[in-house]
């Protein structure tokens, strides 16, 4: 049993027996072992919990049942559980190569920062998700560059230190939580560091149901709020939680990609040509 983990990862899950196992089993054959593993639940349903424990011989597993379904509250109470001085927080359904821990610690332990996440990747060659993947990493070094970072959920790497200082995710926001806390941690002083290496596989499975455009969209509106500091704390549109909402079909948009490219494309030359107001 790890004594001393360096990383406690933290993920929040409802309904996910279908993608946690996986995540699990990317953890389970890390070259580096140095972490623990916690799961903050959300009153799961279906069989989560159950093959969660299936790799208890394998981790270093805590199961924290909760009924109450808020992902903050869940990562917040997760964090409370942390024994290692670094809290990675990911998302039920993303996956990692096998040395994404030992980069992340070596990286980590030279630099001795505050706050990352990590570039992104597609497992699998699908056009949509390659671009998706290369717009959102664009969009996240830009507005880092610009003082205004957004960063992932499903992809954070905080110092406990710096999280406890923050009070953590503000359970009161109904979108942009994660952006949310690091624009506080900007604002603290700390600089958001975005790790070339090691890379983290998203999940597709949302804008795969929902349509990659709607997802830009969505995304779009939650970030003006974020961007003028408005916390978001009504329902802008629907946004439901649980592995149990999302399959893996696949929504027709063909326009998505020319629509994407133009996008980063006019963010682009807008950030050229105006001094923008934060």
């Amino acid at each position: 049993m790890l004594k001393t983990p360096f990383f406690s990862i933290i993920i929040p899950t409802l309904n996910e027996e279908k993608y946690l196992p996986c995540l699990l089993s990317d953890l389970a054959k890390q070259t580096n072992q140095e972490f623990e593993v916690i799961l903050a639940d959300g009153g799961s349903t279906d069989e989560t919990i159950s093959k969660a424990k299936n790799f208890s011989a394998q981790l270093s597993l805590k199961i924290l049942p909760q009924l109450r379904q808020n992902v903050s509250l869940q990562r917040n109470r997760g964090s409370k559980k942390a024994m290692a001085p670094y809290l990675i927080f990911f998302d039920a359904d993303v996956r990692i190569p096998r040395n994404f821990i030992k980069k992340l610690s070596t990286l980590v332990n030279k630099e001795k920062g505050y706050f990352y996440t990590t570039a992104l990747a597609a497992n699998r060659e699908s056009q949509g998700q390659l671009v998706m993947i290369e717009f959102t990493n664009f969009v996240l070094e830009l507005f880092n560059s610009l003082g205004k970072p957004f960063v992932p959920g499903f992809n954070i790497i905080i110092e406990k230190g710096l999280f406890q200082k923050l009070k953590g995710f503000d359970p009161t926001l109904k979108l942009a939580e994660d952006h949310d806390l690091v624009q506080r941690a900007h604002k603290a002083g700390v600089l958001l560091k975005i790790a070339k290496q090691p890379v983290l596989y998203p999940s597709f499975r949302r804008p795969e149901k929902i349509g990659y455009t709607k997802l830009i969209t969505q995304y779009t509106i939650s970030s003006i709020y974020t961007l003028l500091g408005e916390p978001i704390r009504k329902e802008l549109f629907a946004y439901p939680m649980g592995g149990h909402v999302y399959n893996e079909e696949i929504t027709k948009n063909t326009n998505f990609l020319s629509r994407l490219k133009e996008l980063k494309k006019q963010i682009l030359t807008i950030s050229k040509k105006i001094e923008l107001p934060f």
